[in-house]
């Protein structure tokens, strides 16, 4: 009896510039005594490098990319494209497996959190994103101890977020790591119960993340114990299918989750990455082997749209 499915992709945030930026910046320059006018037009300049910078990653121009990134921060130190390039650059040292660059450049949006009440809504969804993104390279850094309370101000902080959601992952693994089972299975029930249906970015998934598929379905102790495993499929309406386990958390009963990494290209079926594009719609289908009605091998489904600057979808559940 399958209640819901809840599908998680996480966030790359890549800013953009609007009149409303710029119009802060002007405040801001204003406070500071300076020219609003000069500092727009800085703002718009910083904001075009990072716009450039972003461009040239895709392209996987990443020492062009890279310098870019940096003379934003260096020659625009008051702008808010500044954050826009830490972010950016933390992410790509973070990939290099270089966590002390990486550490470093998320901690350059730690001003943010200074600005408390004045602070945008891209601004909080970059500073929760540097945030967690702290504690994962902790955590792969193996230094668990130094990760658990980042993450937990993660889950505590922004709690209806999709960064709390990869938080209780990465806490439960760092519990997993360190043999403590309990609280690795407590951490894991709670992935994918931290989605806010109202966020305005809850509607869409970026592509190259990781894709996270939470099952609610009573009948899940009982496929269990006669040794059946859960699986979910996933397609893609450019072509891509895939098929993976879902993974039953202990003391939680009715929940099993599941993932499988994406990355931008053609389908390739069945290699257990799921390839998507920007604009791709992503399928989730689950079989409910007996629902409350009584009706056998009922299809539950849930969809969401891929983007390339977005976060997650909670999807709604439907029967075919």
């Amino acid at each position: 009896m399958a209640r819901y499915v809840t599908c998680v992709l996480t966030l790359a945030f890549c800013g953009w510039v609007t009149s409303s930026t710029v119009s802060q910046a002007a405040r801001d320059a204003r406070d500071r005594g300076e020219s609003t006018e000069t500092a727009g037009s800085a703002e718009l300049e910083a904001q075009r490098l990072f716009d450039k910078a972003q461009e040239l990653l895709q392209g996987q121009e990443n020492d062009r990319a890279i310098k870019m990134l940096e003379s934003v921060i260096e020659q625009y130190p008051k702008s808010r494209a500044r954050f826009n390039a830490a972010l950016a650059l933390g992410k790509y040292y973070m990939q290099s497996r270089e966590g002390v660059k990486a550490i470093s450049y998320f901690n350059q949006l730690r001003p943010l959190e200074e600005k408390d009440k004045d602070i945008s809504g891209s601004e909080k969804e970059m500073l929760a994103e540097a945030t967690y993104l702290t504690g994962v390279s902790y955590f792969q850094a193996r230094q668990y101890g130094a990760a658990f309370p980042i993450l937990r101000k993660v889950t505590t902080e922004y709690p209806n977020s999709i960064w709390a959601n990869q938080a209780y992952y990465y806490i439960g693994l760092s519990h997993f790591a360190q043999e403590n089972w309990s609280k690795a299975i407590e951490a894991l029930s709670l992935v994918g119960t931290s989605v806010d249906p109202n966020s305005p970015t809850a509607q869409y998934a970026e592509a190259g993340r990781r894709f996270y598929v939470k099952v609610v379905d009573a009948d899940l102790p009982v496929m269990t114990s006669l040794g059946k495993t859960a699986t979910v499929t996933l397609q893609t309406a450019h072509g891509d299918r895939e098929t993976i386990d879902c993974v039953p958390l202990s003391g939680a009963g009715q929940i099993a989750i599941s993932s499988i990494p994406t990355e931008i290209g053609p389908p390739k079926i069945g290699d257990k990455v799921l390839q998507v594009t920007g604009g791709d719609r992503i399928l989730t289908l689950y079989t409910d082997e007996m629902t409350e009605s009584g009706e056998a091998k009922a299809t539950r489904t849930g969809e969401v749209t891929v983007v390339s600057t977005a976060s997650l979808v909670d999807a709604n559940l439907w029967p075919l």
